[in-house]
């Protein structure tokens, strides 16, 4: 995209400051986020008191962190969206009822963003779930997610995703992963056996508009010394199905 005179660069910094506390360690150096950034020191000093103004960042005086305030900004997008404000009391519910944790996520960017997440554990946490970026070829929500794109869109997926192998079991042949997109597509679901994380396995099935259009993923996840494939087939998929269903009237 090239950039114009309508393009705030001290906005993206900003931004860009943020993004580098993702997937790292919770606490770094002012050295650790310009090379994170690839941004002047100076910069991202000045990014960082900004931030720091805001409520939205710490510091020890050495070392700096995010604060909880962050989360106001995921918070913005997510009771913004009618869509998302459906999606987390569905996954409550059927958490209850099955005992289980629910998720539903978007495609965005080539990677499945978890929007709603229930745990099966009352006295568990679901905030930690919440923005969470899976890979979208090696997960069940994901392939949903992917079954959905047209082919051409498709296309350009697969020739410009890494296919690393996260397990053992991780498909990495673009044809296989390919073939399992296609059979998400015509199934009606996915179901991913230790592909993204060992001992998890994982079924999603699609949340479509009442277009068809596939909008969003919903799955179960469990550890397999607790469920077997069959079992997920047989006792959790009829309920992702059903709830699928019962969405698709609600969304415009």
């Amino acid at each position: 995209m090239s950039l114009d005179s309508n393009f705030v660069q001290a906005l993206y910094r900003g931004i860009e400051v943020i993004r580098a506390f993702a997937g790292q360690q919770q606490r770094l150096s002012l050295a650790d986020l310009a090379k994170f950034t690839s941004l002047p020191r100076a910069t991202v000093r000045r990014t960082l008191l900004t931030l720091g103004h805001m409520g939205y960042v710490e510091t020890d005086g050495r070392l700096f962190w995010l604060t909880p305030r962050i989360m106001e900004l995921a918070g913005s997008y997510l009771t913004s969206n009618p869509v998302t404000r459906i999606f987390q009391p569905l996954c409550d519910r059927l958490a209850r009822e099955l005992g289980h944790s629910l998720s539903t996520a978007v495609l965005d960017r080539g990677e499945a963003v978890v929007v709603a997440y229930a745990h099966g554990q009352p006295m568990s946490t679901n905030e930690a779930w919440i923005g969470l970026r899976l890979p979208a070829y090696c997960t069940a929500l994901g392939r949903v997610l992917l079954s959905g794109l047209g082919e051409a869109e498709l296309e350009d997926y697969l020739a410009g995703v890494v296919l690393d192998a996260r397990t053992p079991f991780t498909r990495t042949d673009v044809h296989c992963v390919r073939g399992e997109i296609e059979k998400a597509r015509v199934d009606g679901y996915s179901l991913v056996d230790q592909e993204a994380s060992l001992g998890t396995c994982m079924v999603s099935v699609p949340i479509r508009r009442f277009d068809g259009k596939v909008v969003a993923a919903l799955g179960f996840g469990s550890r397999v010394e607790l469920t077997t494939v069959e079992a997920m087939l047989s006792d959790f998929l009829p309920h992702l199905q059903a709830a699928a269903a019962d969405l698709t009237l609600s969304l415009g």
